[in-house]
């Protein structure tokens, strides 16, 4: 005959059963809240921070190759009635917002001179040197200073040329034989090198008709 437990005994048992049935309900509850209000929460902010951040997207190609930010030019021979160097870098704007185009010169070596910017030379001195200062000219030109939205047909062009006559016979003389003793010296380096950064900045938005 099986033997039964105490009244109260039994009634302490079946309180200590429910009440940690109900503890782990509580628990489960409290768990699957928290999950579902740090869901919502996190779901929110990366909406929040999404819808404030546009795709910023600037291209450089040089021919159909992509390019780096830095474009290295190198001019194997320079004189006069020499046929113009030219290099163009085309910029494709594939974000959501214009941009401005510019550019920094790194270096120019001449002949075996390095100039580089300086607290002397800034960038835009060092691009008026080298188109104004020589019987050569080397120039940088950009088509347009903003890329707008899905344009593809702004370019940087770097152009190297040296006149048969400049106007000045003394000037083209002088630097005529500086660029043969130049290449008599060093017959396996260049005349002109540079190194030039091309620079895309995302333009600021302004507010209209505030």
């Amino acid at each position: 005959m099986k033997k039964q437990r105490p009244f109260i005994i039994e009634l302490i048992a079946r309180v200590f059963k429910r009440t940690k049935l109900t503890t782990l309900l509580l628990l489960a509850l409290l768990f699957v809240s928290n999950s579902f209000a740090w869901f919502v929460y996190s779901t929110r902010v990366q909406n929040s921070v999404s819808a404030y951040v546009k795709a910023w997207n600037v291209a450089f190609e040089i021919g159909t190759e992509p390019s780096v930010n830095y474009i290295n030019i190198d001019v194997s021979d320079v004189y006069p009635g020499m046929t113009t160097y030219t290099r163009n870098i085309r910029a494709a704007n594939n974000g959501d917002t214009p941009a401005e185009l510019s550019y920094e010169i790194m270096s120019a070596t001449l002949f075996g001179v390095t100039y580089e910017p300086d607290e002397n030379m800034t960038s835009d001195e060092l691009a008026y040197k080298l188109a104004n200062d020589y019987p050569f000219k080397i120039n940088i030109t950009l088509s347009t200073d903003v890329i707008a939205v899905g344009d593809t047909n702004e370019y940087y062009s770097i152009s190297v040329s040296w006149p048969y006559e400049s106007g000045d016979d003394l000037t083209d003389t002088y630097w005529g034989n500086k660029s043969y003793d130049y290449h008599q010296a060093n017959p396996q380096a260049s005349s002109i090198t540079m190194q030039v950064k091309i620079i895309a900045t995302q333009q600021e938005e302004t507010n209209q008709g505030n």
